[in-house]
């Protein structure tokens, strides 16, 4: 496989290939965000059909994806598809990006000559897909906890909004 920026590499052996493939999957299945809901390559084709592309602030490709009535920016290079961007969906961007590197790997480790990908591809997306399943976490936790906080205080007496004098 060749790569501009690091030249010519070995493509993804087929026992490598088998190995990843079956840790996506079982990662897929042990996910409740991205197992039973997650979309397939038909799906992603048609969430991808209607995205819009467009570059970030710095000149990075990305997608303003629609999702309900909301547009959601995921980025697709591998220096951007893990930026923080100002979103008021973060879940939601968390879960596409997930989505998005799955959807990726599940055509990085597709049979087929030639190769799709070289083994730093593969390595490279896993990683990245680990540290958005790790962020999208974080990010439902920290979303659980604002809503905590704001429920306690709806329930404070001398609450502004409540029926206590």
């Amino acid at each position: 496989m060749f790569n501009a920026e690091r030249g010519l590499e070995a493509p993804l052996a087929a026992e490598d290939r088998r190995s990843y493939e079956s840790d996506l999957k079982r990662l897929q299945a042990e996910t409740p965000s991205t197992g039973k809901s997650g979309r397939g390559d038909k799906a992603w084709g048609h969430v991808l059909g209607k995205a819009v592309p467009e570059l970030d602030a710095e000149g990075r490709p990305q997608f303003q994806i629609q999702t309900g009535e909301q547009l959601v920016s995921v980025g697709v290079a591998a220096d951007n598809v893990l930026t923080d961007e100002a979103s008021s969906l973060p879940a939601q961007r968390m879960q596409l990006t997930q989505e998005l590197l799955q959807a990726r790997l599940r055509e990085e480790l597709r049979r087929g000559a030639p190769p799709k990908a070289s083994v730093s591809d593969v390595q490279r997306d896993w990683s990245l897909l680990q540290q958005a399943m790790k962020n999208g976490r974080e990010s439902v936790v920290a979303e659980n906890s604002s809503q905590t906080v704001e429920r306690s205080a709806s329930m404070r007496p001398g609450f502004s909004g409540g029926d206590l004098p």
